[in-house]
């Protein structure tokens, strides 16, 4: 009588793990991503204030009126 149920719970176990491994392969896969996004936000960012910072130096260098970009 229990015989297909147990059948049934196996492979029902068999997939969620299978399920379970693909979501942890994502994850990584995720954060791998993420890491990449902020290293590359980062260098944005960093070259950003570079040029701010060097449009400045000119502008004062020339006496314009500082931008407002």
């Amino acid at each position: 009588k229990l015989k297909p149920i147990k059948t049934q719970l196996e492979s029902v176990e068999t997939r969620v793990k299978s399920v379970e491994i693909q979501v942890k392969s994502m994850d990584k896969k995720i954060n791998k991503l993420q890491k990449g996004q902020n290293i590359i936000l980062k260098y944005v960012d960093d070259q950003d204030t570079h040029i701010e910072k060097r449009v400045s130096r000119i502008e004062t260098h020339l006496h314009l009126p500082a931008s407002t970009i």
